[in-house]
């Protein structure tokens, strides 16, 4: 075979040394094929993951439940059941004895407390203390049709609203009125 012949060559112009041209276009094919085959078995590892991740509900939290007075006021316990009545533990350190006489849930933008939030009996809240107010004896209103309506739901499912109540300063017998925000979760309490 004569120089030049059958194979192409090239010179790098450094002192007449000869080098065989690639086939670009093989080599090129080869090096997009290998790009392709390393980062398409990178992305179906990742849309896996993915896809577990979004099975498992990473990206979709459940509600955490809370009850949210004013600082002299805490939760200490608290639970919705699915007919929508609720219980409520009020602890409270106002610096006197406090006697609480009505006390509303509801989701109305605009409540007031009235005659249907009466507490029978009143309950007595010592100070630094806490007490049970309701034992599933009152319920929370929604206001999602227009019309008040007790808030019934399924256990699992969220309600979130506002927490109304009326109480008196034994000491003093002055009136005061405070409102705390509630997330409650329903749950099956059998009665």
């Amino acid at each position: 075979m004569e120089p030049g012949e059958g194979k192409l060559e090239a010179s790098s112009g450094q002192g007449g040394v000869v080098q065989p041209v690639r086939a670009a276009r093989g080599l090129k094919g080869q090096s997009s094929f290998e790009y392709l085959l390393t980062y398409g078995w990178a992305l179906i590892v990742l849309a896996a993951v993915m896809g577990i991740i979004l099975v498992l509900g990473v990206f979709n939290p459940k509600p955490v439940p809370y009850c949210v007075f004013p600082a002299d006021f805490n939760c200490r316990g608290f639970a919705l059941n699915e007919n929508g009545s609720f219980s409520l533990d009020l602890g409270q350190g106002t610096g006197h004895t406090i006697q609480v006489t009505h006390l509303r849930c509801t989701q109305e933008t605009n409540a007031t407390l009235g005659d249907g939030d009466a507490l029978l009996p009143e309950k007595i809240v010592p100070n630094g203390g806490h007490t049970l107010l309701v034992n599933w004896s009152k319920e929370c209103y929604s206001n999602v049709t227009g019309a008040v309506a007790v808030a019934t739901g399924l256990t699992g499912s969220s309600f979130r609203g506002k927490m109304l109540m009326r109480y008196t300063d034994v000491e003093s017998g002055f009136q005061h009125t405070a409102a705390g925000d509630v997330l409650f979760i329903y749950e099956y309490v059998p009665q």
